[in-house]
């Protein structure tokens, strides 16, 4: 599921909030952690915004993610036993209507089981994309950082390539799910005009 700042944020809120996921639904910043040149928010392993998970692992050396940049977006907040891979730093503030407040605890990805399936959220779209700022590099485009091989990695954990799930508990009782059984990735789209239709558009590498 990928979305962003407002007005986007309030039209895939109830959605989240199905998964137990919750959205601040405004935008969010962070000086401390900020890239000057392209304008966007830098979550790096070393700063420990990067959160050890098999999306950010990877299946070897080459697919492992150790910086990636989004570009404003909004704040989440997963259920328990979430995982909130891309962790905003305690620096970073989303706006209200009472003005700035703190997002530390809050994130920009989180990843989360759901009865047979497995659900991704991601709290800005164009660190997914690929665009140009006039002349300059965004999205994916910008050089030296692991979006397109984080893209690549959330459909493989969806799909089962990463972290095999051969089991899922639902309503407490364990289910093994043959492979043709096992649900399919999908990423939802959230469009502010049809914010009770999201349309499915994902596909497996």
């Amino acid at each position: 599921m990928i979305t962003d700042h407002e007005p986007y944020g309030s039209a895939s809120e109830a959605l989240a909030r199905r998964f137990g996921v919750a959205m601040n639904t405004s935008g969010t910043t962070d000086q401390a952690n900020e890239d000057q040149k392209a304008g966007g928010l830098v979550f790096t392993r070393e700063r420990q915004l990067v959160v050890d998970h098999p999306i950010t692992i990877g299946r070897d050396p080459s697919e492992r993610i150790n910086r990636v940049e989004t570009f404003y977006g909004q704040a989440l907040i997963g259920p328990v036993g979430s995982t909130a891979f891309l962790r905003f730093a305690d620096s970073a503030t989303y706006e209200s209507a009472n003005g700035p407040q703190s997002a530390a605890g809050w994130a920009q990805g989180v990843a989360l089981s759901y009865g047979a399936g497995r659900v991704v959220v991601m709290g800005e779209a164009a660190e997914l994309s690929a665009q140009l700022a006039g002349l300059e590099p965004m999205g994916m485009n910008v050089p030296g950082i692991d979006n397109r091989q984080m893209a690549l990695n959330i459909m493989h954990w969806l799909s089962g390539q990463l972290e095999p799930r051969t089991a899922a508990v639902t309503g407490g009782v364990l289910y093994h799910l043959p492979q043709r059984h096992r649900p399919f990735p999908c990423l939802f789209l959230i469009s502010p005009r049809r914010p009770s239709a999201p349309a499915c558009v994902g596909s497996v590498w």
